[in-house]
């Protein structure tokens, strides 16, 4: 489980004016093929509440919608970071690849980004490096 300090916890009811803030932690988990939310809230009568919200893979274009337009820049930062950790697993990856025959990557990486550039020639070849960086050790492997 990872902690999300930065998240929070509201309740509210039917008949309830406003969400009112709990100051209970939230975790994210995973098991069972979904992203799980866990977090406590305190019960109507005495004690608390456990909920978990289960998201499968399925919803993920929608979580990821949601979160660009929550904030489009930390979202993009934040898969971009992870997808280059994931990167660096090349052997599941370079498995992957051969079995779609897409060994050439990063051709194909540049030329998706070149039919959609905006900026000149020192960005193409500050992007052009990068791409290598992340793609070359991958589609390189014996």
């Amino acid at each position: 489980m990872v902690d999300l300090p930065n998240s929070r916890v509201r309740r509210g009811g039917e008949t309830a004016k406003y969400w009112y803030q709990t100051n209970l932690t939230v975790d994210l988990s995973t098991a069972a093929g979904e992203v799980r939310i866990n977090f406590t809230m305190s019960s109507k009568g005495i004690g608390n509440t456990k909920v978990q919200v289960g998201i499968n893979p399925k919803d993920f274009p929608e979580l990821i919608k949601a979160m660009c337009i929550v904030n489009k820049q930390m979202a993009l930062e934040a898969m971009s970071i992870e997808l280059t950790r994931q990167l660096a697993s090349p052997p599941v990856l370079y498995e992957a690849f051969e079995r779609k025959g897409e060994l050439r990557i990063y051709d194909k990486a540049f030329k998706r980004y070149r039919s959609k550039r905006r900026g000149g020639s020192d960005e193409d070849e500050m992007i052009r490096n990068a791409i290598s960086d992340l793609v070359y050790p991958i589609s390189n492997i014996d």
